[in-house]
């Protein structure tokens, strides 16, 4: 499996592109009182085509931090801007919107549908966006043989290995071409073999042009970054 693989006409066509994630004076408390357990205070800059990686001990704030520019979740107070958009002023329909077609997410767990096949999970969020047909189909199969799955799509997830099912979730994130890709732990489940085959997907969706946030304890993936963001206690070091 090499980046190369990932070409798959999959340049961002979003109005994230060319626009920069922006975080400013950001807290997410959970709990009472100034040293709760979340952020405290975060301002950060992340450039348009960037590839950067969270890193920080467990419980320092990463996967908060990711949800927050993911849209998944808003902070107590300052801002999340992605591109024009105000995470955090937006309607939630702006933010159904965002969440849909602007931003791809792989879980560390997957978070694939068990009774829908391999072709149906990759399929299900251009499905949302209204996208059927001949269009769908060849999207999806283009992005199945760009993983190294072609000829899986009438699997079921319990018939893939972890490295198979991260794979698949990679290729459902990337199914609506977004701007900007967050990835959770997405090699923290998978042998060396595996989380290398996944980080090059990874990569070579980034070389393509979308930005790249990628939250990890693994040293020698947050390497591969072009640049690394540590959270201690949920703030900045």
């Amino acid at each position: 499996m090499t980046a190369e693989r990932v070409v798959l006409d999959s340049k961002p066509r979003n109005d994230v592109r060319g626009c920069a994630i922006e975080l400013a004076a950001v807290t997410r408390h959970y709990g009472a009182g100034p040293e709760a357990p979340g952020l405290h205070g975060i301002d950060l800059r992340i450039r348009a085509g960037e590839f950067v990686a969270i890193t920080g001990p467990s419980g320092s704030g990463k996967t908060t931090l990711l949800n927050l520019i993911g849209g998944l979740d808003v902070p107590d107070s300052g801002s999340v801007r992605v591109g024009s958009l105000d995470l955090t002023t937006a309607r939630p329909a702006e933010l159904a919107s965002f969440r849909l077609r602007q931003v791809g997410i792989v879980f560390q767990s997957y978070a694939l549908i068990p009774e829908l096949t391999v072709f149906n999970n990759v399929a299900l969020p251009a499905l949302l966006a209204g996208v059927s047909g001949k269009q769908l189909t060849a999207r999806v199969g283009e992005l199945l043989s760009g993983v190294g799955l072609a000829g899986a799509g009438e699997r079921r997830p319990h018939q893939l290995s972890g490295g198979e099912r991260q794979r698949v979730a990679i290729a459902r994130a990337l199914v609506n071409r977004p701007a900007l890709i967050v990835a959770d732990e997405p090699t923290g489940n998978l042998d060396s073999a595996g989380g290398s085959a996944v980080l090059e997907l990874l990569a070579g969706a980034n070389k393509s042009g979308m930005t790249l946030v990628l939250v990890s304890h693994d040293r020698d993936v947050a390497a591969r970054a072009g640049r690394q963001v540590t959270i201690i206690d949920g703030r900045l070091g």
